[in-house]
């Protein structure tokens, strides 16, 4: 909940410490090292919970990294009065020792000065803290009750892409909020509630971030048109924003929608995205634990490929193929045989029986139930061009095969040369076009073929006409001064 305060301030000092009174706990167990990465990530969701912070110090040439722990304590009537620290040496041993320190917020923020006498009943309350701490950071409590969460996001819609009405969604508690307007920053922002349940807050944040992560990447599959991501907002300094909140009771509109910041939209949505999502979200729930892992990874690299800066092209090309190929991995096999040479005799390397290319081609036309050998070979001729004119051009030759060099400076792509009806760019920009619907369908028929899911391919805009249409216009127009300029 967005509500009014006068905000008290907490200051960290990541690169000093300031003045302290320290020691030191031996470990009666050393922790032993190959549980230490355990530990220290149960340690951070601690102090997460304690709403404390959290600095890394790696020391590649010493092979140590420092990793110091801070949080608050009340004190004098100031629940940022005190400050309690860890410092803790991760190395190739094991962990037998933890420096610990506690300071004031005066201190931290003036730098100097003498540490008060605290009182030997608050050091034991300090040392009883920070041993229960260790212990449950090293033996995590198993009874500890789950308490159902409501995680709050906000995303950034594409035009025309947005959300009408407030969407609820079953599986898994979403809930998409009515999109408004942010006027200041041209920006058209939903907010996502996702239920999540844990036994403390951080966790069950942790466990929302990778959901909204997939969200985001599946509405943006499911649309083709746009990129869905995560709104950096700007909230009024006097505003503090409520983001981990209880799943009982609703929420309402005016703590997500500041009045002042937001603005209703006028411009029509396309209600088929919501359709879509539903299904892929079904889907994607729906896969066996291995395909679900497996097919997070390359939803994800499809995501970073879906651009919307006209720079990235080239980049787009690479992250498309390497999630193709990721779903083909099975299909690619290397032969058996024993190759020889004439000199050095033979060799460990083996040759590919099947190709990465080829598994690609193999698994694109599998998927998507191709039949007919015209399209087959229409697909093959395709990522053939793709994979060595535009992604092994980048990758082996540092070749940028969309002008991006020209910051979308350059001539129509479309504009005759002098010896072409168009130039190689619009080749190129083709090429992506229909490669990169290509991806989504084989993505989307793939995932609802491992989850079981019958489609509606007209519903899904993933027809083969649909697929392998190519725009006829390209236009640019020049924008006239203190004048209305209309398109169509």
């Amino acid at each position: 909940m967005l509500r009014p305060s006068s905000l008290p301030e907490v200051q960290y000092n990541p690169y000093r410490l300031p003045p302290r009174r320290h020691w030191t706990i031996e470990l009666e167990t050393p922790i032993p090292r190959a549980v230490v990465g355990d530990f220290l990530e149960n340690l951070s969701f601690c102090i997460r919970e304690k709403e404390g912070a959290i600095f890394h110090y790696p020391d590649d040439e010493k092979n140590i990294n420092t990793c110091r722990y801070e949080w608050n304590r009340k004190w004098r009537g100031d629940r940022f009065g005190l400050r309690i620290g860890m410092q803790i040496t991760v190395s190739k041993d094991s962990i037998k020792q933890v420096d610990v320190y506690v300071t004031t917020k005066n201190l931290i923020y003036a730098e100097s000065g003498e540490v008060p006498n605290f009182s030997s009943r608050l050091m034991k309350n300090i040392q009883k803290e920070v041993t229960i701490l260790l212990e449950n950071a090293l033996n995590p409590p198993a009874s500890l009750p789950q308490k159902e969460w409501r995680i709050i996001f906000y995303i950034e819609t594409p035009p025309h892409l947005s959300f009408e009405e407030n969407v609820e969604i079953p599986l898994k508690g979403v809930t998409f909020f009515k999109t408004y307007f942010v006027s200041k920053n041209l920006q058209r922002v939903s907010v996502v509630a996702i239920k999540a349940k844990s036994t403390t807050k951080s966790l069950a944040k942790m466990e929302a971030t990778n959901d909204i992560m997939v969200i985001m990447a599946l509405l943006t599959l499911a649309s083709e048109a746009g990129k869905y991501k995560i709104a950096h907002m700007h909230w009024p300094q006097n505003y503090i924003l409520n983001d981990v909140r209880t799943a009982s009771g609703n929420i309402r509109h005016s703590s997500l929608y500041p009045s002042h910041t937001f603005q209703k939209i006028k411009e029509k949505t396309d209600a088929s995205i919501v359709k879509r999502f539903k299904i892929l979200w079904e889907s994607f729930n729906n896969l066996k634990e291995k395909d679900k892992e497996l097919f997070t990874s390359i939803i994800l690299t499809y995501y970073s490929a879906v651009s919307t800066d006209i720079n990235s092209s080239t980049l787009s090309v690479v992250a498309l193929t390497a999630a193709l190929s990721g779903l083909s991995v099975s299909a690619k096999s290397k032969c058996h045989g024993t190759l020889t040479c004439s000199s050095c005799g033979s060799l460990q390397w083996k040759h590919d029986a099947v190709s990465e290319i080829q598994a690609v081609i193999n698994t694109i036309i599998s998927t998507c139930g191709i039949t007919e050998e015209e399209r087959k070979k229409e697909i093959k001729k395709l990522v053939q061009r793709v994979y060595r004119e535009q992604r092994s051009a980048f990758v082996h030759a540092a070749q940028l095969r969309h002008a991006e060099y020209q910051q979308g400076l350059s001539p129509m792509p479309s504009t005759p040369t002098n010896d072409a009806i168009t130039g190689p760019v619009l080749q190129y920009k083709n090429d992506l076009i229909v490669f990169s619907r290509l991806t989504r369908k084989t993505l989307i028929e793939w995932l609802a073929k491992r989850a079981k899911i019958s489609l509606d391919k007209e519903e899904m805009d993933i027809t083969e006409k649909r697929m392998f249409s190519k725009g006829a216009l390209h236009a640019s127009i020049s924008v006239s001064s203190r004048c209305i300029t209309r398109i169509g």
